[in-house]
């Protein structure tokens, strides 16, 4: 019987040192915040590294003849574009110029989806045009209506769903 209690107060005494020893001995180390623009930077420098890698590959298949040098010139000009403004992101982010610029490029990236780099000209326009803010307002009141939110986690649910898909209770 005394080996048990012996045995249960070390087990209690073990667990308090446990629990307490950042209580006492100050903070253990803190864990670095990513921020918005690290995110950011590393995506583009992952970016940058494939578009370097699809560059060579591209320049292999031509040298082994598995391109046509219409292909082949195409696919690169449009390589090296898409690479210099990446680089030049890359730049800014660096600098941390213009965090807004970054954002706003994002917005509008996210507005309408495209493909590789052909509607970037359509962005410049709808960007360029008076019509954008009601574009803009249009789209953000058609999402609105298509969707609606648990009133008791605040998840997002179609209009269509009777139970939240997230904490499973009844939508009203």
């Amino acid at each position: 019987m005394l080996l048990f209690i012996a045995a249960a107060a070390a087990i209690i005494v073990i667990v308090l040192i446990a629990l307490g020893y950042p209580l006492f001995y100050g903070k253990l180390k803190e864990v670095p915040v990513e921020t918005y623009m690290n995110r950011r930077l590393d995506e583009l420098l992952s970016r940058k590294e494939a578009l370097y890698s699809a560059i060579k590959e591209l320049d292999f298949d031509f040298k082994t003849n598995k391109l046509s040098e219409e292909d082949y010139k195409e696919l690169k000009e449009r390589y090296r574009r898409d690479a210099l403004l990446i680089l030049k992101e890359i730049d800014e982010v660096r600098e941390g110029k213009s965090m807004d610029n970054i954002m706003e490029k994002e917005v509008l990236a996210r507005r309408k989806p495209h493909s590789l780099s052909g509607e970037i000209g359509e962005r410049e326009k709808l960007e360029n045009s008076e019509d954008a803010d009601s574009f803009i307002e249009k789209e953000i009141l058609a999402r609105r209506k298509s969707l609606s939110f648990c009133p008791h986690c605040g998840f997002k649910c179609d209009k269509s769903s009777k139970f939240c898909s997230q904490c499973g209770r009844e939508l009203k």
